[in-house]
C-alpha cells in the first residue's frame, strides 16, 4: 500500500476547507450566535462589484409646482437640485489559517486523512470566529478617526446623536469618530456623513431622527419610540398568513439593559403592542415587539457606554429598506492560499471578506436612534 503524499494531504485540506464552507459557513455559526446577524444580515446583503458605492439625493425644491389659470403662460424654472454622495466598497477584514507541508506528509498512519481533518477544522473555526467578531464590532463601532482608511462605516455613522434633550428631531446632522473615551462625557470628533455637508438648512434631508432619553428607562422610552416609528413610518406587514410569520424589513437594536426594561413594562402592563401568532411574534427573538411589530435585537456590544459614538444605553431602529450591508461579489469569507514569505513548507489560507454599511437613500430616511446624551 502506498504511502499518502504531500499532494495527498494537501488535496485533504482543500476537501475539509470546502465541507466546511458548504455545511458550516462562517455566517451560519453567527446567526446561531449574534442574533445581530439573524436580523441584519439575513435577507439584508446586497452583493455588488466595483470599487465605489454611490448614491443620489435631492435636496431643496425646484418651484415648478402651482395652481394656475388654465389659458396661463408656462414658466418653468430649471435647477439643479440632485447630489451625488459614495464610500469605497473596498474595505477588507483578513482571518486566517497555517499549515505546515512537512507536518502534514508526516501524518502517514491509516487515519492521517482523519487528524487532518481535525486539525483543518479547529483551525477553521477559530479563523472564522475571529472574522464575524471583527465584523459584527465595526458594524456597532466605526471609524476611528479622520486617517482611519481601513475601516468600515457602522451603523451608527450613519445614525448619529443629535443634540442634547432632544425630544425627537432630525438633528443628526454629523457622524461621530469613536476617538473619544468611553465615559468621557463628550461625543467624538465630528464629520459629514459620506462628505456631504448637513445642518438645518444645507443638505437638511442627512440628519437622521435622535431622541435623548435622559437615562430614563420607564414608560416615558415607549412614547419615544412610538414618536420615533411614526416620524420614520415603520410600518408592519399587511397580513399574518397561516402558517408562516412575514417577513420584516425594519428591526431595533439595543443591549440588555434596554430589552430588559422593555420586557418588565410588558409584563406590567400586560401589553400585546403587537400581534403574537403562534410562531411567538414577528421574529423568534428574545426581545420584545415593538409597535407596529418592529422585534428588538440584542447586541452584547451595546452594553458598553460609548460616550464618542452613541452614549448610554442606545436603541437604534433601523430601515433594511434603507440601510443595510454590502458584500463585494465574490468576497464573502472568501477562502485564499499563498506560500509564506521565506518560510517555502509553510502554506498560509486566508479567509476574506470585503464590504460595507450603505445608505442608498439620505439618513433621513434611514431609521433612528434613542440614547442618553454623552454629558
Amino acid at each position: 500500500m502506498s504511502l499518502p503524499t504531500i499532494d495527498y494531504n494537501r488535496d485533504v485540506i482543500y476537501g475539509t476547507l470546502e465541507h466546511f464552507i458548504k455545511k458550516d459557513p462562517p455566517l451560519n455559526f453567527a446567526r446561531q450566535t449574534y442574533q445581530f446577524y439573524n436580523v441584519a444580515f439575513s435577507n439584508n446583503v446586497l452583493k455588488a462589484g466595483g470599487r465605489k458605492l454611490k448614491g443620489n439625493f435631492t435636496t431643496g425644491t425646484v418651484g415648478n409646482a402651482a395652481f394656475s389659470n388654465v389659458w396661463a403662460e408656462d414658466s418653468l424654472v430649471h435647477k439643479s437640485i440632485t447630489q451625488e454622495y459614495e464610500l469605497d466598497n473596498i474595505k477588507h477584514c483578513q482571518g486566517g489559517m497555517v499549515f505546515n507541508k512537512v507536518e502534514m506528509d508526516a501524518n502517514k498512519t491509516a487515519a492521517a486523512a482523519e487528524q487532518i481533518f481535525d486539525v483543518a477544522k479547529l483551525q477553521y473555526n477559530k479563523a472564522k470566529l475571529e472574522v464575524v467578531e471583527k465584523i459584527y464590532l465595526a458594524s456597532l463601532t466605526g471609524l476611528a478617526s479622520a486617517t482611519d482608511v481601513d475601516s468600515m462605516y457602522s451603523v451608527f455613522d450613519w445614525l448619529s446623536c443629535g443634540t442634547d434633550g432632544s425630544a425627537g428631531a432630525y438633528n443628526g446632522y454629523q457622524a461621530r469618530y469613536n476617538d473619544a473615551s468611553n465615559t468621557g462625557g463628550s461625543l467624538g470628533t465630528a464629520f459629514n456623513k459620506a462628505g456631504v455637508s448637513c445642518d438645518a438648512s444645507t443638505n437638511p434631508e442627512f440628519a437622521n431622527y435622535y431622541i435623548d432619553h435622559n437615562g430614563l428607562l420607564d414608560e416615558s422610552l415607549y412614547s419615544s419610540i412610538n414618536r420615533a416609528n411614526i416620524e420614520q413610518n415603520f410600518q408592519p406587514p399587511n397580513g399574518v398568513g397561516r402558517q408562516s410569520v412575514p417577513v420584516m424589513k425594519y428591526a431595533a437594536y439595543t443591549n440588555l439593559n434596554v430589552i430588559l426594561t422593555l420586557n418588565a413594562l410588558n409584563a406590567k402592563l400586560n401589553a400585546q403592542v403587537g400581534p403574537q401568532p403562534n410562531t411567538a411574534g414577528y421574529y423568534p427573538t428574545t426581545g420584545p415587539i415593538l409597535p407596529g411589530g418592529v422585534p428588538v435585537v440584542y447586541a452584547d456590544i451595546l452594553n458598553t457606554r460609548r460616550d464618542s459614538i452613541y452614549g448610554t444605553d442606545p436603541i437604534v431602529g433601523i430601515n433594511h429598506n434603507v440601510l443595510y450591508p454590502v458584500v463585494l461579489t465574490n468576497w464573502s469569507f472568501k477562502i485564499t492560499e499563498a506560500d509564506a514569505t521565506n518560510r517555502h513548507l509553510v502554506t498560509n489560507m486566508f479567509i476574506d471578506w470585503v464590504g460595507q454599511w450603505w445608505c442608498d437613500r439620505p439618513p433621513r430616511f434611514a431609521g433612528w436612534l434613542i440614547s442618553q446624551y454623552p454629558s
